[in-house]
């Protein structure tokens, strides 16, 4: 009895939360994680009292590349205006991007470059480019296995990983179609 009270108190209330104007409820499971991301997740990241910027890793870029997609989907600004915020907490006026470390040549790295490349084109800041051929200066310098693929990290001589595909593969080609730079 206790277990199905919740559960309705549960659904009540979710089905309120999610509610937009006049009353129509929004049942796109893709728009609820975004705003519920969005939420969990502002610019800085507080532990204790020390506020922090979000690293640049691929963890932004993962989910700065799913905000993308989503402003792809709804064209809703709101997930374009996220994206951009977040990658000015690292992307500098000059283009350079705070905490990275090209001869890291770590591809953990370019995984938030594909966001840059979706700014640029809504933007047309130069520094978003800018950002983006410093990731893409480091692919062309990365080290490779045998059969052409890129280390995972400079630390891990020779191995490959499954996610650095999603990082490594995808900015090069996007790169290069953005830019007519196939070569």
């Amino acid at each position: 009895k206790r277990i199905v009270l919740q559960l309705i108190i549960v659904l009540v209330l979710s089905s309120s939360v999610f509610a937009g104007g006049g009353g129509k409820v929004d049942k796109s499971w893709s728009t609820k994680i975004a705003q519920s991301f969005m939420e969990r997740t502002p610019l800085y990241i507080v532990y204790g009292e020390n506020p922090t910027k979000q690293r640049w890793n691929y963890e932004q870029g993962l989910m700065l590349n799913a905000m993308r997609q989503m402003y792809y989907h709804t064209k809703d600004k709101k997930y374009f205006e996220y994206v951009k915020r977040n990658l000015d907490q690292n992307v500098q006026e000059d283009g350079s991007i705070t905490s990275y470390d090209l001869t890291e040549y770590n591809i953990d790295q370019v995984g938030p470059g594909r966001a840059l490349l979706f700014t640029f084109e809504m933007t047309k800041d130069v520094k978003y480019k800018k950002a983006a051929d410093s990731l893409r200066k480091q692919l062309a310098g990365h080290p490779r296995t045998k059969a052409g693929g890129y280390w995972h990290k400079k630390v891990y001589p020779w191995q490959m990983w499954l996610d650095g595909l999603y990082m490594g593969e995808p900015l090069y080609a996007e790169y290069s179609k953005t830019f007519n730079a196939s070569k």
